[in-house]
């Protein structure tokens, strides 16, 4: 018998689409609509016939290495039992459609010297590094972590914004992933020591590092 007054409403999933367009369907919220009043075909559906509507959506700039994203529709009418719908490139009944998606961070650092006592850096004064962490792929950073080694005659370290001294080197573990075109910013201070010889060249260059992401090191 034929399905009078069919409804086709697909929900896509919440933070993974932007710009959601039902051709020829309707939005209701985060789901895609066809019925009767948007697709006349609907209004009467025998048996054997085959109506297609398309929904077309953009994935979000930014995602998640690996995040699996699962959606099914489901379709309702006047006599039709209700029934989801089925992905047909697998050979499981009345499951979801699924894809993976594949996207990479891609890490920066620079890092900048300031002589807190002004002018040219002299034994005993204290100097400021500042390290900008930036990510320019289309996924978070994870497990991001800047490993900066203190040169000698450098002394009396003090890492700000979390970081910890762990022998001779400043270890900073973001507690947040680093997300793409929002920089992360800290701060190291130490002074040089008053027995520094003139003319010492004080040369080093920091580390960052995050989950599947080869080691990149600092520039000035």
């Amino acid at each position: 018998d034929a399905a009078q007054d069919v409804v086709l409403r697909d929900v896509l999933p919440a933070g993974v689409f932007a710009d959601i367009v039902p051709v020829g369907g309707r939005l209701d919220g985060d789901a895609a609509v066809f019925d009767a009043g948007t697709t006349p075909a609907l209004a009467n559906v025998s048996v054997g016939d085959e109506i297609e509507v398309v929904v077309r959506a953009r994935l979000l700039p930014v995602l998640s290495n690996g995040l699996i994203v699962s959606n099914q529709a489901n379709i309702v009418g006047d006599g039709l039992d209700a029934r989801p719908s089925d992905d047909p490139n697998t050979p499981d009944p009345s499951d979801a459609t699924r894809f993976t998606v594949q996207s990479t961070p891609v890490i920066a650092v620079t890092k900048a010297v300031t002589d807190l006592n002004g002018g040219q850096a002299q034994p005993g004064d204290r100097l400021r590094y500042t390290f900008v962490l930036t990510n320019s792929g289309d996924s978070p950073a994870e497990s991001v972590v800047l490993d900066d080694p203190l040169p000698a005659p450098l002394t009396d370290a003090a890492p700000g914004e979390g970081g910890v001294i762990e022998g001779n080197r400043i270890l900073w573990r973001l507690a947040d992933p680093l997300v793409p075109g929002t920089p992360q910013t800290v701060t190291l201070e130490a002074t040089i020591t008053d027995d520094a010889p003139a003319n010492t060249l004080i040369s080093n260059q920091a580390t960052v590092a995050a989950n599947g992401v080869a080691p990149v090191v600092s520039d000035d």
